[in-house]
């Protein structure tokens, strides 16, 4: 009896079931179908159709073709023009009026004079020992120097750094260190010197055409 009122009990409720599905959609619940709660109204959502925009039309490059070598060139460039410089104009110069004949004679005394001089000077140089004097210690030795016309002087350069003889005829330029600088005094006179590199250092040589006064070296 018992299985009998259970299987009864089941038919009736799948008879239930099958009745509630075979309903209308119509009737079923709103709030199972999804429908929007009670006092708001749906919001609907419209889509706009996008207008489509013309696109312009790119112009195709065009390739101008690239001459060869050899061949003329379509667009040539300005033609440049380089001015000449004109030629500088020829000086011709007048010809040299001849000498008198007493500027011709004055002239020919004064040359055989000066190649008598140069004459002397050498022999004497030749003749008469060099004299030296030393640069050493930043001073020059001797200070005080006799010798006779054509003698031949030597400054000799013993220091470190460079000198420079000059004073009245003298001027040797830079004497480095080891090096030397030489002249020959023709003339008798006082020649007075100095180093322009070092103003304190300062000497004399005295030239002279007394024989009977002797030659010497200063302190």
């Amino acid at each position: 009896m018992r299985r009998l009122a259970g299987r009864v009990l089941l038919l009736l409720a799948l008879t239930a079931a099958l009745a509630a599905c075979s309903g209308p959609l119509g009737a079923a619940d709103p709030g199972a179908q999804g429908a929007p709660p009670s006092g708001q109204q749906a919001r609907t959502s419209q889509v706009r159709p996008i207008v489509p925009t013309e696109t312009a039309v790119r112009p195709a490059p065009v390739l101008s073709p690239t001459p060869a070598f050899g061949d003329a060139i379509a667009t040539p460039l300005a033609p440049t023009v380089t001015p000449v410089t004109p030629p500088l104009p020829t000086l011709t110069l007048a010809p040299r009026q001849p000498l008198d004949a007493g500027s011709q004679a004055a002239l020919a005394a004064l040359q055989a004079t000066a190649v008598v001089q140069l004459a002397n000077a050498t022999a004497n140089a030749a003749a008469l020992p060099a004299r030296e004097v030393q640069m050493l210690d930043v001073a020059f030795t001797p200070t005080q120097l006799t010798v006779r016309p054509g003698t031949t002087v030597v400054w000799r350069n013993l220091d470190r750094v460079q000198h420079h003889v000059r004073g009245g005829e003298f001027d040797s330029g830079n004497i480095a260190s080891g090096a030397y600088w030489a002249s020959i005094l023709p003339k008798p006179g006082l020649y007075q010197f100095i180093c322009s590199f070092h103003p304190t250092m300062r000497a004399e040589i005295t030239v002279t055409a007394d024989d009977s006064r002797p030659i010497q070296l200063g302190s």
